[in-house]
């Protein structure tokens, strides 16, 4: 089961000035540290011995080399062809996994907006930029938990 999406109309570039600030970001958080907001994962005698996010592969903070290289990892279609520009996001179309919260750590870092169009008919739109969202409270309150570098996430 799950929901199926896809993009309608995007505007959304992640600005070629933060892209190593964004791949540090979508690196860090694969620690264990946030293994509490990853979705995915294996059991094992009833228990959880592997996390990861949905759709992705546990280590994609070492197989990804890049920004563009996590988005096509999440599912989106990218033109990364501007490096003037940075990256834009131009398509999905697949199985919702946690592009949200990928979106949402970096939401202060990205401008533009996202129209989305899911299997039951329902149609959103996501804007940016975004600040203090729910997903980077989320990855705050546990930065704050292991005393991690705040400085990190909001440069």
């Amino acid at each position: 089961m799950g929901y199926y999406a896809h993009i309608k109309k995007s505007t959304v570039v992640i600005p070629a000035v933060h892209l190593d600030h964004v791949l540090r970001i979508f690196k860090f958080i694969n620690r264990p540290e946030f293994n509490t907001l990853k979705s995915g994962g294996s059991w094992c005698d009833g228990k959880q011995n592997k996390f990861w996010y949905s759709w992705m592969q546990e280590d994609y903070h070492e197989t990804c080399n890049s920004v563009s290289d996590v988005l096509k990892e999440l599912g989106f279609y990218i033109d990364d062809s501007d490096t003037d520009l940075g990256i834009r996001i131009t398509g999905y179309d697949s199985k919702l996994g946690q592009e949200d919260l990928f979106l949402g750590v970096i939401g202060h870092l990205i401008t533009g907006s996202i129209e989305w169009h899911g299997e039951d008919g329902e149609d959103w739109v996501v804007e940016f930029p975004q600040y203090d969202n729910a997903h980077h409270k989320k990855v705050r309150s546990i930065m704050n938990r292991y005393n991690l570098d705040m400085k990190f996430l909001i440069e």
